[in-house]
């Protein structure tokens, strides 16, 4: 139960933290951008009936790319979709597998954006099932 609780609230702590103001919040280093679904995905095929939920949370360089990430979200979210339903359990279970999705993210998003850049990826909420 303990743990449960720890989680919880860590995870509203950094929620808190990556929301803000309407999506976007300034902290030290950058600012954040909460996307406002979460990405439930199935994982792959050697994976069926295992699905994903993940609330993602990046830091940007600036506040064009700010709005650029609100303006493009449903081509972000298809890439993202993309990204995640081709993990496999074995992947997302260790902080190495983890740690390249996060870096995979960062490119993909990066590659669709006119101006600035994703500088890190959070995932506030990591769930499988």
């Amino acid at each position: 139960m303990q743990k449960l609780f720890n989680v919880l609230f860590l995870s509203l702590f950094v929620f808190s933290l990556l929301v803000g103001c309407g999506g976007g919040g300034k902290e030290e280093g950058g600012i954040l951008y909460a996307f406002k679904e979460d990405f439930i995905v199935n994982l792959a095929k050697e994976d069926m009936g295992t699905y994903l939920k993940v609330q993602i949370g990046v830091e940007v360089s600036d506040k064009k790319t700010l709005g650029e990430i609100g303006r493009m979200e449903f081509k972000i979210r298809d890439r993202l979709n993309y990204i995640l339903s081709r993990q496999s359990l074995k992947t997302i279970s260790t902080d190495t597998g983890k740690d390249n999705i996060k870096r995979e993210i960062k490119e993909s998003i990066n590659k669709v954006l006119d101006t600035g850049e994703i500088t890190d990826v959070f995932f506030y909420e990591f769930v499988s099932q």
